[in-house]
């Protein structure tokens, strides 16, 4: 199985609770695209996730990135929207700091 890495919000405090971690790679679910992340934009937003004070927060751990731009590497089951190396983007709210990403279709657009 492939390997991914990720920021993960381990406990919500300082810069000092993120964390590199390194992971399995799972496929892509129904309705989802594996992208490789191109960019992930880091914002206000996640800053008061790491700080435990975003509004409708989930708890630790959990991985910040707001925002994402990547090319599509693989298509879930039933997945037609996009096609193997389109670049799409997204306003993903959690998840966006990890590559590959996995996303919604329901939420990108190219």
């Amino acid at each position: 199985m492939s390997k991914m890495k990720k920021v993960v919000i381990t406990e919500f405090g300082d810069e000092s609770k993120l964390a590199i971690v390194e992971g399995d790679l799972p496929e892509p679910a129904a309705g989802e695209v594996q992208l490789s992340v191109e960019y992930s934009i880091v914002s206000g937003s996640d800053v008061n996730m790491r700080r435990g004070t975003y509004p409708f927060q989930k708890k630790a751990p959990l991985t910040p990135g707001y925002s994402v731009l990547g090319t599509v590497r693989l298509n879930g089951k039933a997945c037609s929207k996009f096609k193997v190396g389109d670049r799409v983007a997204c306003l993903s709210k959690y998840e966006g700091c990890s590559g590959p990403h996995f996303l919604d279709t329901k939420r990108a657009f190219s």
